[in-house]
């Protein structure tokens, strides 16, 4: 039996595990698909993995068999989509646009041109990584290494770029050695 919700901390996760499993079996139940909404901690979270935003417990991405993250798009009433499928085949990132009462989806939008926060804007290239990604490649907390030794790119800077670097298919991750490499 679940214990009452005031009394759950939605950072511990044998309590977000227990909720997440009693909402599980009314759906079993029932025959019904869940949604939940969560939230991410304050600030622009764009530099983030799309799984790695949901504030709280990691069970909350640990647990759905389905995660859909919108972040905002430098577009007006624009969003990148990001799916993370448990039991599906992965879907690339794509942009929709609010159009009251739906949301519509904009193919003609780059799923990488997200909203910056204001400020001081990204000061590097992603095509200045490839210059210290050697052909036989490499793993992620060396290339993240070589980028801020030669090029003075920091952590999350790196990760930003990279993710644009693999979003648009130039650099991809080889499973089986855990390393990156340039696409070509």
């Amino acid at each position: 039996m679940i214990r009452r919700c005031e009394n759950m901390q939605e950072n511990d996760t044998g309590d977000v595990g227990q909720l997440l499993n009693s909402i599980e079996r009314l759906a079993v139940r029932t025959g019904a698909a869940v949604a939940f909404g969560a939230h991410f901690s304050k600030g622009n979270q764009a530099g983030k993995e799309s799984i790695d935003r949901i504030s709280g417990s990691g069970v909350f991405a640990r647990d759905p068999d389905s995660i859909l993250v919108l972040t905002r798009h430098e577009e007006e009433r624009a969003f990148t989509l990001d799916a993370t499928l448990r039991n599906l085949p992965p879907v690339e990132p794509f942009v929709v646009r609010w159009q009251f009462p739906l949301m519509l989806r904009e193919d003609g939008l780059d799923p990488t041109r997200l909203k910056q926060a204001k400020g001081r804007g990204m000061s590097h290239d992603p095509n200045e990584m490839l210059t210290v990604l050697p052909r036989e490649g490499l793993k992620t907390m060396e290339w993240m290494a070589q980028a801020k030794e030669e090029l003075g790119i920091p952590d999350r800077t790196f990760h930003k770029l990279k993710k644009r670097l693999t979003t648009s298919g130039i650099v991809t991750l080889d499973k089986i050695s855990n390393r990156w490499r340039r696409s070509n």
